[in-house]
């Protein structure tokens, strides 16, 4: 009889814990191969929405700002340095079907415009210089009007992904 209490009593200690993690744990939908890694904040965010529909995405030196847009839940939410800021009410934007397959942790401070092009295995389809006044020494490439790039001193800077109108 003792000898079944000590089953008994390793099966609960082991078997159960073991069960319960895996029925009450969150999925995670980050995908791992990217190269940046989400911060807490757009992880919790990833994990329950999945990546945004659209993103803008702004790096200089240490800095990092994005604004990350999910239609279907009319909320754009921002993050510094990937710390969360605040959200903000946007249009649904019904007329738009479809958007980029594209993610924000994609990019990484320090890309060039080459490494862009082998990853969506694709080259700009428009470029053009911004004025100098405005920013020195940059200019802006379009792919297919889905994705807006910036690039200064040969770097990535500035991503913007669109809404694809399929009408």
């Amino acid at each position: 009889m003792r000898k079944k209490i000590k089953i008994i009593f390793l099966f609960l200690i082991l078997f159960v814990p073991a069960v319960c993690y895996f029925k009450f744990r969150q999925p995670s939908f980050i995908v791992s191969s990217d190269s940046v890694k989400p911060s807490d904040d757009q992880a919790r965010l990833i994990n329950v929405f999945g990546y945004p529909d659209t993103f803008t995405l702004a790096m200089e030196e240490k800095e990092r700002v994005e604004i990350w847009k999910y239609y279907g839940l009319e909320r754009a939410y921002f993050f510094k340095n990937g710390v969360f800021i605040n959200d903000q009410i946007i249009d649904p934007q019904e007329s738009f079907e479809a958007h980029p397959q594209l993610r924000p942790t994609q990019f990484e401070q320090g890309l060039e415009l080459e490494e862009v092009n082998q990853m969506l295995k694709s080259s700009p389809d428009v470029q053009a210089k911004v004025i100098p006044a405005i920013v020195k020494e940059a200019e802006i490439y379009s792919y297919d009007e889905q994705l807006i790039i910036g690039v200064m001193d040969n770097k990535i800077v500035f991503v913007q992904t669109l809404p694809v109108n399929t009408q």
